[in-house]
This record gives structure tokens, C-alpha cells and sequence, in this order.
């Protein structure tokens, strides 16, 4: 994107901005919101993971294209793990995901750019590209820990004293400082009171931590500051700091926010869920902090069936309600998977105020439904967010005196009448997914919400025409085809068993059980429906004539691709393995129930062999402690905590909550798993994970997921480096999944008590295993480590 059509161009912000004047809200660029009064236009980042320098390099001018104007890069040094460390199925996105755990966040050797990515060389060529581009590089820094399994003498630069403890013992140990008079008492946890120093929290943390850096020496202050300006002197834009979380806030305000703001770094902490008081202590430092807070909110309790889009209007529904300027908003990363309702919490964040930062593993760079939402923001966007309307399914807010968003989570066009900012004035509407409508000369306009999707309106001379046509726009919205569309799948099914089909539209029934299809020849089924305009679908397996309980695995399918491959089942069912486990009247829908009875969701992947699941779906491992009666704990998600600034390092989560979600390896810490620990893998709460991922891997949760590194790895996707690690269940595997359009939350949607619990609490099943084991030493309750 050239600087012309950013309105405010990152690198003429990010260069020079003092922790000083962030912390003092000055940047009011910093965060990609532009402050009231100013010319509407805002900034966008991308987060380009998993993706070697050298081709970040030849695909930059498709991302500057798309309209991103900065990216958000993994850390750059000589590491513990490599590719080959890394398996194909992650807590959160489910099998299929073949970067977990994240690399970059397991540091050997900082005075050495060589990595997994590529050379130095490459790095800084990559860097000078996107520069050519008009974007901005922000890199991942990861200066909480070093890498598992490696003595501690054995790393270059630093010996054991350097450390503040040795690996190999209980994480609560590394929790905090056990000098610290706030949480320890002759060195043992202290003041459940306090959210940080919960025992439960600190102390059932089993899994070998990381080995964490002591910021009191000079040797590693000095091994900072070397990197930081070596990072600096390739041509960063600006650093996100790892696992902030685990690190206290003297350390950023003393050392890394200075020394950023002397290199001309802008800089954002991952810092994981929290009290707002207790997150705005980072953003004092000097920087922008990762908004989990905002994150949880919408995947838990705003863009989920039977969610409530009022939960998004007040003070509590994240930092960026309280300080806009300093939040780095996001709706998935490596870590965490996104809501269910994927898209339409794109939108939101989008079109909203704060600094968007979107996960490349869930997006296509072509995609003209999110090139439209990019060109709104930097063209049409400005201003603080003052809601107009909102409901359970509707929210309709301007930016003030800019433009007008409304986003509709409901399964039928709503019309509401408004106050805007224009008297006497025709409106557009720039995304293509409603109708053109005027102000009239009181000041009130109808606004039309699309089912399931958003509009944008904002004055006819605002900024001409979208370069995207309204009708290549498939991102909301039912833009109503002309005739029948038949969809066709081969997919294997047991005797007595049918293929169903699902979508964001009504005539798929909104992400519901489905619609039966017809077997035409062998495996081959097919679906014919009144063409409903641009929709994602999926399919689901169940007993014929019934309803269809197992997921298809992977992302969701869309209008465009009427017979894609199919993805295989959640299940694991192949036509050979045996003859089918979709549950006829309860649904199991993907192992056998051999121990209790399955009376509340569906048990999708694995064994239910102790107890009842009576509340949410176990969608892959066996729950073997007791009855899992709501909270989802998918795979390695800590559903309850949040712990997005832990490091990442590839192994597991040591014991806390990550990121308020997926606790990537760690030990289920207290939360919502309460008959025990699910041990297998995510057990979300009633969601049934293959449900709509409209780009990410399965889970059904859609995947976003975006991040925390170190801890959890942080952002987006892995679950180790979780930064908001979010917790388990993804958006759409509740059974109704419903993706990122909407439907009626009556009609396709489980009741609330159904839904995918994600409690602040955390749950945090393990993935075990070697390095996964050991992955960081939290600082904290939360155990992230991305």
C-alpha cells in the first residue's frame, strides 16, 4: 500500500515515538487509531509467521497489495528448535497445523541472525523490501528466557548465574522471584487475593519450565541491548516484546523501553488477560500492550452463538475500551485459536478503534472481502468509537463523525434508524453488502446490518469508489446469486451414516447439524440449494435421516469451491477403520464413550472413559477424571487464563493459563476441566471442534487464534507461543458453529448453557513430551510463553 492511501503512515510514527509519549498518549499513530479531529486513515499489521525470509521477500508486494502497512515477523536469532521439532497437530487449531510449536522462541545464541528463516543476510534483505513497499517490520524479541534442554553453561554469552534458576523443578518456583515479599513468604506462595499470586496458579505448575534470564546482572542487560541494537541496525521499525508478562515492569521501564525509544523502535508487550489495572502498569512502561483482554471478550462472550454483541459496549470489554491509543488488537494468532464467528470478528476489529493485527495463516492475500475491509480503515476509518445501536445481535457505532459500521451476527437483514453525524446527505455503503441510504435532516439514517455479515457507510464524496467492486465482496453478507448451486463432496461414511451440509447460511441452516445431502455414486454426495450469494460451508457426518454430528476437519469451504476435496473427519474415520462413530442420539461424535455417558455434547475425538462429558464436547482425548461439564479445554488450551506474554518456546506451557487460552503443553491449572484433566486434547465445552474455520486449521474454532509467544507463543497460533493463547475451544466447534456469518441463535445455535465455557480460570491440558515439556518458566500463573 503506498503512503498515499494510509492516511498515517507507520514508519513516519513508529520512528522516534518515545516511551514517553506513548505512556503520555501522544502516538496517537502508535496504535493504528488516529485520534478525533484528525484526517480519517488507519494502519493494519500482519502477522507473517511461518514463512522463510526469503519468501516473505517475494511475496511483499502481494501483502502492500492487499493493504497491510506493517508486519509482525518471529524472532530472528539462532535457536533450540528446529522444523523437525515440529509436529502436525496444535491444541487450539487442532491436527493439520504443522507449525507447532512456533519457532524462534526457544533462543540459543542472540549475537547470531541465523535461524530457522534464513540467513542475516536474507533477514535484512527482507526487511529492505518491505521497506520499498511502504511497510514497517515489527520483530519478535525474545528476552525472558533461553531455549530448553540445553545446560545452562552451555549457552554462549551466558552461564548459569545468569539464570534465576535451573530448570528440572516445580514451575511455581519460577512463578515469581521467591524474594518477593507480594507473593512469597520464606519462599513459599502467599496472598491468594492477589491475581498474580493465586497459589492454584503458581503453584500446580509440574512441567519443566524454561530457563529464565536474571535482568539484575550486567552480563544479560548487556546481551539485551547488543541484540536490540544489532535488530535496531538491520532496519526494524519496531520490537514486540515476548512473554512481558513473566518479566516485571522495572525491566521495561528501566532498560527496554528507553533503549527502543534511543533505537527508534516502536514497541508493544504481550502481555496475557488480566485485571485492565494490572495490564495498564505494562502500557505505563512505554508501550502498546497486547489487548487479550478485548480478545476473550469477543471469542467468549460477543462472536459466538448465543453470544451477546452488547458484552463489546463498555468499559470491561478489553484495554482498547479504556486507552484505544496503546492496544494492539487481534482475534487470533499462533497461539490462540479465533471466535467462531471468525470473520465478523475481523470486521470488528477492522472497522473498530485500536491497532489491528491480522494472522496470515488464516487470511488469503486475495481475498476481496478483506481488501475492502483494509481500504475502509486507511481510507474512511478515524475517530473515537461511539456505539448508536446495540443488541444481542446488532452493534452499529460510528467513527466519529467518519463513518458508520454495523455488524450483524443474526441470521436475517436487520434495519435500524440512527443518529449520525450528516443532515440532508446520500450515505454509501463501501463493503458492497447493503443498500445505499441517506441522512436526513435531523441527523438520522437507516442502517442496514446484513445477515450474518457488515456494512460501512460514510458520505458519497468520503473517498470514491472501493478499488475492490462490490460484487467480487465475499467477506459479509448474503449478496443473493442467481439459480441453483450444487454442492458435491467425496467423503467416506458408514453404513447407515449421511454427509451433511453446513454453512453460514440459512439454506445450510446457519452452522447447524446440517442438511442431509444425497448419495449419488460411492462416496460421492451432493447438495443442490437456491444460490445464496458468497457463504462459507463445511461438512458434518451423521446417522441418515438424522442430524450430523462429526466435523469435517480443516478450514471452512467457500461459495467459490463447490467441490473441494474432502478434509478428512475430526474423528479420524477413514470408511476402513470401522464402521463409523457418529452418535445417533447423543452425539459422540468421533470416539467411542466407554465409560460414561456423553449427555451434553459431543465427545469428537478421542474416548470418554471415566465419566460423564456432560456439559461440553471432548473433542479429542479422553477425559478421564471426572465429568468436563462446560469448560472447553481443547487440547492444550488453558481456557481461563490468559497468559499471552509468556514465552513460546516450543514447549510446553509450564503451568499457567495461556493467554487466557490455549496453555500449550501445560498442566491443567486449575479451571474449567472439573472433573480432572483432560489429557488428551481440546475439550471444548460443547463446541464441536471442526466446525467453521474459515482458514485456519481445524478445530473448528476459526481460526484466527493469534499470540502468544513465549509463553504461549505468542500470538497467534502456536500453543506454545501463545500470546492470548485463548483458550480453548474455538469458535467453531460449538456444535452449531456457526463461522463467521450468523445465524439466528435460536435457530442454530445449543442454549448458552451448551456453549464452549471459557472461564478466566484456566485450563490448561498437557501435550507432554520432551521439549513441548519443557517449554518456559513462567513468571507467572499463566505459563505462557509466546
Amino acid at each position: 500500500m503506498s503512503e498515499g492511501n494510509t492516511g498515517v503512515h507507520r514508519r513516519d510514527v513508529l520512528k522516534g515515538i518515545s516511551g514517553a509519549a506513548v505512556a503520555s498518549g501522544v502516538a496517537s499513530g502508535a496504535s493504528g487509531t488516529v485520534a478525533a479531529g484528525d484526517a480519517p486513515g488507519e494502519t493494519t499489521m500482519l502477522q507473517y509467521f511461518h514463512t522463510d525470509w526469503t519468501e516473505m521477500e517475494a511475496n511483499m508486494s502481494t501483502v502492500a497489495d492487499a493493504g497491510f502497512d506493517a508486519i509482525h515477523v518471529p524472532a530472528p536469532q539462532e535457536s533450540v528448535l528446529t522444523e523437525d521439532d515440529q509436529g502436525d497437530e496444535h491444541p487450539e487449531y487442532g491436527p493439520n497445523y504443522p507449525y507447532h510449536p512456533p519457532l524462534g522462541y526457544q533462543p540459543f545464541d542472540r549475537t547470531s541472525l541465523d535461524s530457522e528463516f534464513g540467513t542475516e543476510t536474507q533477514f535484512r534483505s527482507m526487511i529492505d523490501e518491505a521497506h520499498d513497499q511502504g511497510i514497517d517490520v515489527i520483530v519478535d524479541i525474545v528476552l525472558n528466557h533461553n531455549g530448553a534442554s540445553v545446560p545452562l553453561d552451555d549457552f554462549p554469552n551466558v552461564d548459569s548465574e545468569h539464570f534465576y534458576q535451573e530448570g528440572g523443578i516445580e514451575g511455581w518456583e519460577y512463578a515469581f522471584d521467591p524474594n518477593d515479599d507480594d507473593c512469597f513468604e520464606d519462599g513459599e506462595p502467599k496472598d491468594p487475593n492477589r491475581w498474580e499470586c493465586d497459589p492454584w496458579r503458581i503453584e500446580h505448575h509440574d512441567l519443566v519450565g524454561l530457563p529464565t534470564l536474571d535482568w539484575t546482572t550486567d552480563t544479560v542487560q548487556d546481551l539485551a541491548y547488543d541484540y536490540l541494537q544489532l535488530i535496531a541496525d538491520c532496519g526494524a521499525d519496531g520490537v514486540r516484546w515476548d512473554a512481558a508478562k513473566h518479566m516485571h515492569n522495572w525491566v521495561f521501564e528501566d532498560f527496554l523501553n528507553p533503549w527502543a525509544d534511543e533505537l527508534g523502535l516502536y514497541t508493544v508487550g504481550e502481555v496475557l488477560f488480566g485485571p485492565i489495572g494490572y495490564i495498564d502498569e505494562y502500557a505505563q512502561t512505554g508501550m502498546d500492550i497486547t489487548d487479550y483482554a478485548l480478545f476473550y471478550t469477543m471469542r467468549e462472550e460477543a462472536f459466538t452463538t448465543g453470544g451477546d454483541f452488547r458484552t463489546l459496549d463498555g468499559d470491561d470489554a478489553g484495554y482498547v475500551a479504556q486507552n484505544p491509543f496503546q492496544s494492539l488488537t487481534m482475534i487470533a494468532n499462533h497461539d490462540s485459536a479465533p471466535p467462531e464467528l471468525e470473520a465478523l470478528a475481523r470486521a470488528f476489529i477492522l472497522t473498530y478503534e485500536g491497532y489491528p493485527r491480522v494472522y496470515n495463516y488464516l487470511i488469503d492475500f486475495d481475498d476481496p472481502g478483506l481488501q475492502n475491509l483494509l481500504w475502509i480503515r486507511s481510507t474512511l476509518l478515524g475517530g473515537s468509537a461511539i456505539t448508536r445501536y446495540v443488541d444481542e445481535d446488532v452493534i452499529i457505532y460510528e467513527r466519529e463523525d467518519n463513518a458508520v459500521v454495523a455488524l450483524n451476527k443474526s441470521g436475517s437483514e436487520r434495519t435500524e434508524d440512527v443518529s449520525v453525524p450528516w443532515t440532508d446527505e446520500p450515505l454509501q455503503e463501501y463493503t458492497g453488502n447493503a443498500d445505499d441510504t441517506e441522512a436526513d435532516a435531523d441527523g438520522w439514517s437507516e442502517i442496514t446490518a446484513p445477515a450474518g455479515g457488515w456494512a460501512v457507510y460514510a458520505p458519497e464524496d468520503a473517498a470514491g469508489d472501493p478499488p475492490v467492486e462490490n460484487d467480487d465482496l465475499d467477506g459479509g453478507g448474503d449478496d443473493g446469486g442467481d439459480g441453483e448451486l450444487t454442492l458435491r463432496i467425496d467423503a467416506p461414511t458408514a453404513e447407515g451414516e449421511s454427509v451433511y451440509f453446513t454453512g453460514t447460511v440459512s439454506e445450510l441452516t446457519g452452522w447447524g447439524t446440517g442438511v442431509e445431502g444425497t448419495n449419488v455414486d460411492g462416496d460421492t454426495w451432493e447438495l443442490t440449494i437456491d444460490d445464496p450469494g458468497s457463504f462459507e460451508w463445511k461438512t458434518r457426518r451423521g446417522p441418515s435421516a438424522g442430524d450430523g454430528d462429526v466435523w469435517e476437519d480443516g478450514s471452512n469451504h467457500t461459495s467459490e469451491t463447490t467441490a473441494p476435496s474432502h478434509q478428512g473427519w475430526e474423528d479420524g474415520f477413514d470408511g476402513t477403520n470401522d464402521d463409523g462413530d457418529s452418535d445417533d442420539g447423543g452425539s459422540d461424535d468421533g470416539g467411542s464413550d466407554d465409560g460414561g455417558s456423553d449427555d451434553g455434547g459431543s465427545d469428537d475425538g478421542g474416548s470418554d472413559d471415566g465419566g460423564s462429558d456432560d456439559g461440553g464436547s471432548d473433542d479429542g482425548g479422553s477425559d478421564d477424571g471426572g465429568s468436563d461439564d462446560g469448560g472447553s479445554d481443547d487440547g492444550g488450551s488453558d481456557d481461563g487464563g490468559s497468559d499471552d506474554g509468556g514465552s513460546d518456546g516450543g514447549g510446553s506451557d509450564d503451568g499457567g493459563s495461556d493467554d487466557g487460552g490455549s496453555d500449550d503443553g501445560g498442566s491443567d491449572d486449575g479451571s474449567s476441566d472439573d472433573g480432572g484433566s483432560d489429557d488428551g486434547s481440546s475439550d471444548d465445552g460443547g463446541s464441536d471442534d471442526g466446525g467453521p474455520d474459515d482458514g485456519g486449521s481445524d478445530n473448528g474454532a476459526n481460526g484466527e487464534a493469534d499470540e502468544s509467544d513465549a509463553d504461549a507463543d505468542d500470538d497467534d497460533v502456536s500453543a506454545s507461543e501463545s500470546e492470548t493463547d485463548d483458550g480453548d475451544d474455538t469458535a467453531a466447534e460449538d456444535e452449531t458453529n456457526d463461522s463467521d456469518a450468523g445465524t439466528p441463535e435460536d435457530d442454530t445455535g445449543p442454549a448458552d448453557d451448551d456453549l464452549p465455557g471459557f472461564g478466566i480460570g484456566a485450563t490448561v491440558s498437557a501435550i507432554g513430551g520432551g521439549l513441548l515439556a519443557g517449554k518456559r518458566l513462567l513468571e507467572d500463573d499463566t505459563g505462557d510463553s509466546s
